[in-house]
């Protein structure tokens, strides 16, 4: 009840570029400066990386996804509104 983005709009989980152990996850940093780029998330897949969403669903989200697109979509409550084709 307190994802009011809709846990279908929420992340969860990104892959990583780098291996974390599962025993401890860590955080992806987010600078609050739009112009500044989200750095960690990626795979070796080509094209993009996996993004668990909050519920249950694993989407693939482009490298070419915008950073306000991305910040949208972590956010649990911050009132935007992403359409699928936006990633």
């Amino acid at each position: 009840n307190q994802i009011t983005d809709g846990t279908s709009n929420t992340i969860a989980l990104l892959e990583a570029k780098d291996a974390v152990p599962w025993t401890m996850p860590d955080e992806m940093p987010m600078n609050p400066n739009p112009a500044v780029p989200v750095v960690g998330q990626g795979s070796l897949h080509p094209g993009g990386y996996n993004a668990l969403f909050c519920d249950g669903s694993v989407k693939f989200l482009k490298n070419t996804i915008s950073v306000l697109v991305l910040r949208a979509l972590v956010t649990k409550a911050g009132g935007e509104i992403i359409s699928a084709d936006a990633y």
